[in-house]
């Protein structure tokens, strides 16, 4: 019988690999499947229990007898059937093996039935959806072969027809899954050696990097498998083609004649090379509309940096070899010419792939955590500077609570206010690793009554994580000309952590207000008419003494306020007397028990914190979110009281609004009927009559239509009422609920 009839005799049998199962033993008491049953090169059924049965007892045990172990014929019985499947997994056709080895093609038809022949079905490569996002993969020739690497771990494809099978579409379908490099494994015969070199010239074509790499003593006409059985192991494969990926691959600079003065068609020839040879580390990115490239720094560490015409120049001379042609048909080899670096600058569109930051730490992006190397995905670029422990997929409620402590314990000696204080703090350390989920984020103002509180190391924090060293400082502007200026300068420069340290100056800019509430950051280079957009993806740290704030930043802060209630706090003893020092010993722990929290509240099902909103959704949900499966209470809970210490003046304007209402209720006034309520609280005594009936009429028109409350007791609405007789403005308060009065 076939292997899928006496499957169907078992309990719980489940497929294990291709062409395998698993299942309870049916010769014993088995809670845990025990039996392995496969299919033999003769088509006959192995079974094997590692539990010690016998392969009789197994099959009396289901009524059949050793001979039904046997195919039903001798001959034309299928043994294998590979489906072939389109990028989004439905099936186009399948390759049937029969014993002896031959093969047939049948195609899906009408009510499930399968039709023999796939002529006019589109051919595609073994495997094919699997691919997606392989950045390497093996190609073989045979389906048996590419099931057994798969079985291996390692990806491979192939395709349909044997050694003369290839097909110059199939480089396209890799290229189109993210494929980038390619190790060909060649049957050891002439048919074997041909297969390779044609897929390896139709994969160069397409920009893949491709190695053919013959297995060492693998018998003529052997494959992968053959050398597998001869006594390879899966380990001695598996470095041998990572040897090949690594192996620098030579890719010869293009030849491009300069015989004709067209500036586009010299252009367009550069960027084909460039982008065929674009690998780190040389790899160019597009940031901010303009070409960048990764450098590593001895002080800084790797960051971006943005190619003038010179430097892109340099890239365009390692990939191209520019020639005019004699009189006499000889090739007379220039520089490149210098135009072709500025024409391509000024592209709008370089086909480039898009960076949004780079960091040296695994973060979490919309896909997942980031791997080494450049993720198209979420455009972030990994360099790995320090090893980071395992991080569990699913932590247990013991491991949340050691990354909790360890998180708190880095904090604890701050002297927080209160347990919101804490939790924002903790917020702000969080962030960076779950900076690309979110949108926009609020500035963490880190406040305090006296130098010396801890503002300043507190805020270094998160740098000294994600960075290993300090974060970029950025100073006030003095104009918001200034501002903008600065915002656009360090949005630009990709740092991932920005300090605004001892403000001096009350802080009311737009521009960072702007790049607060944006995802996107909008500016003019500096020097040049074109405008720039570059994605915000920082983190906004201030700290200062007191700091006066205006309403427009006040709504985009998260408030982390220190005290330490004595006169000279910097005199106080401490657990860590280098905090700084503890942090790099113990980064590597730290980073781990972060993404530990991350990963545990991935593991929840990502489930969003809805108790706040603040006008930052993503960022409250998803780090409440994270805060909250983390056992840390409090988080943004300071904000009412932070909105009312910080905006006096809004409060001096309720107090006004307040005898306003208890006077005159919701009757139409003018504005000299009010002044004697808002001199010394909302306008200046000294400015005389017509000078504060102008003040306060201009103050009333800056907030009509705002909604004032005075908790549950009492809610008002600045309104216009309209004019009197004389054209003059009518004021009216109402409650928000009620028709104007005229």
């Amino acid at each position: 019988m076939r292997i899928e009839e006496f499957v169907s005799r078992l309990s719980e049998a489940r497929p294990s690999g291709p062409g395998q199962w698993s299942a309870l033993c049916p010769a014993h008491d088995d809670r845990n499947p025990s039996l392995s049953i496969s299919t033999g090169d003769d088509g006959r059924v192995l079974v094997k229990c590692f539990s010690g049965c016998s392969a009789e007892q197994i099959v009396a045990a289901l009524g059949l007898e050793m001979s039904d172990l046997f195919p039903d014929r001798p001959a034309n019985r299928i043994v294998a059937e590979y489906d072939y499947r389109d990028e989004n997994g439905a099936v186009l056709y399948q390759n049937v093996r029969y014993a002896p080895k031959t093969f047939r093609l049948r195609r899906p038809g009408d009510g499930g039935q399968w039709v023999w022949g796939a002529k006019g079905v589109r051919r595609v490569l073994y495997r094919l959806p699997e691919l997606r996002d392989r950045q390497q993969v093996v190609l073989v020739e045979g389906e048996k072969d590419c099931d057994r690497l798969w079985s291996l771990s390692i990806p491979a494809t192939t395709s349909v027809g044997g050694a003369n099978s290839w097909r110059i579409e199939y480089a396209e379908q890799l290229r189109s899954a993210g494929v980038q490099k390619v190790v060909i494994l060649p049957d050891n015969d002439d048919p074997g050696r041909g297969y390779a070199v044609n897929a390896e010239v139709a994969l160069r074509e397409v920009q893949i990097a491709v190695a053919i790499l013959p297995l060492p003593g693998l018998s003529e006409g052997g494959d992968v498998s053959d050398w597998l059985d001869a006594g390879g192991t899966a380990e001695d494969l598996t470095a041998i083609i990572e040897e090949a990926l690594q192996a620098p691959v030579e890719s010869p600079r293009r030849e491009v004649a300069m015989d004709d003065m067209d500036l586009a068609a010299h252009s367009e020839a550069a960027w084909n090379a460039l982008l065929a040879a674009n690998e780190p580390p040389n790899m160019l990115f597009l940031m901010g509309g303009r070409i960048a490239q990764i450098l590593e720094r001895d002080d800084t560490g790797p960051r971006a940096e943005v190619l003038d015409a010179d430097r892109l120049n340099y890239h365009v001379a390692r990939v191209t070899r520019w020639y005019r042609t004699s009189p006499k048909g000889d090739r007379v080899y220039r520089y490149p010419p210098a135009q072709v670096a500025r024409d391509m600058l000024a592209s709008p569109a370089p086909p480039l792939p898009v960076l949004r930051r780079v960091v040296e730490v695994p973060v979490l992006t919309a896909t997942g955590i980031v791997r080494p190397d450049y993720n198209p995905d979420s455009g972030v670029y990994y360099v790995p500077s320090i090893d980071i422990p395992p991080i569990p997929d699913t932590p247990s409620p013991e491991q949340v609570a050691e990354a909790r402590g360890l998180l708190l314990a880095m904090i604890e000696e701050f002297p927080f206010i209160g347990d919101a204080e804490r939790a924002n703090a903790c917020a702000m350390l969080i962030e960076p690793f779950v900076r690309d989920m979110l949108d926009k984020t609020p500035l963490y103002l880190i406040n305090k009554p006296t130098i010396g509180t801890g503002a300043s190391l507190l805020a270094s924090l998160p740098g000294a994580l994600l960075l290993g060293n300090a974060a970029g400082i950025m100073t006030e502007g003095g104009d918001e000309d200034e501002w903008r200026k600065r915002v656009t300068s360090i949005v630009l420069s990709g740092k991932p952590i920005i300090v605004l340290d001892n403000l001096r100056r009350r802080l009311d800019s737009a521009a960072l207000s702007g790049a607060l509430t944006t995802g996107m950051w909008s500016d003019r280079i500096l020097g040049a008419s074109r405008i720039i957009e570059c994605p915000v993806r920082c983190t906004w740290i201030a700290t200062g003494n007191n700091p006066d704030i205006s309403q427009e930043i006040m709504r985009r802060v998260v408030r982390i306020r220190l005290d330490a209630k004595i006169e000279q706090p910097w005199m106080r003893a401490f657990k860590r007397a280098d905090l700084s020092g503890w942090v790099r010993e113990n980064r590597t722990r730290l980073i781990a028990a972060i993404l530990t929290l991350i990963q545990a509240w991935r593991a929840d099902g990502s489930r969003r914190w809805v108790k706040r909103r603040m006008g930052f959704d993503a960022y409250t949900q998803i780090v409440g979110g994270i805060l909250a499966i983390s056992g840390i209470s409090g988080f943004i809970e300071n904000q009412l009281e932070f909105y009312a210490k910080s905006d006096p003046e809004g409060e001096e304007f309720k107090a006004f609004l307040r005898l306003w209402w208890e006077r005159y209720g919701d009757t139409p006034q003018l504005a000299s009927a009010l002044i004697e309520f808002a001199v010394n609280l909302v306008i200046d005594s000294k400015a005389g009559e017509k000078g504060s009936r102008k003040r306060l009429g201009k103050l009333l028109a800056n907030r009509l239509g705002t909604v004032y409350t005075w908790g549950n007791e009492l809610t008002l609405e600045l309104r216009d009422a309209g004019r009197d007789r004389s054209g003059t403005i009518l004021w009216q308060l109402t409650r928000p609920a009620e028709r104007l009065v005229a």
